[in-house]
């Protein structure tokens, strides 16, 4: 067994510090290069919220969509549970709450 002796404790940790040290390079990489295509007006990746398609590396609003997220809030302001909402428009419940929560979040 590898850490039963010092210079398997030691193996054992440089491979735990290369493995952090890699996470580390994965995250700053991908961040620069959100960042960068942000810079550009370019979607930065990831998924694409309801309501909204991409068309050449940007978001385009998808008017069919758009109308059931309007219809949504509208429902969700007068009380309509996030159940009745999803019956209404063939969603699950979870998706709703979760449309909601993200849009919120953008105001």
């Amino acid at each position: 067994m590898l850490s039963s002796t010092a210079q398997g404790m030691l193996f054992l940790q440089m491979l735990g510090s290369f493995s952090e040290f890699e996470r580390q390079l994965i995250v700053e990489r991908t961040k620069s290069g959100r960042l960068a295509k942000g810079e550009k007006k370019l979607y930065p990746g990831g998924k694409i919220a309801f309501g909204y398609n991409l068309v050449d590396e940007h978001l385009a609003i998808n008017c069919e969509e758009a109308e059931i997220v309007k219809d949504i809030f509208k429902m969700r302001c007068k009380g309509t549970t996030y159940t009745k909402i999803a019956e209404k428009h063939s969603m699950s419940k979870q998706r709703v709450s979760y449309m909601r929560v993200k849009l919120k979040k953008i105001k």
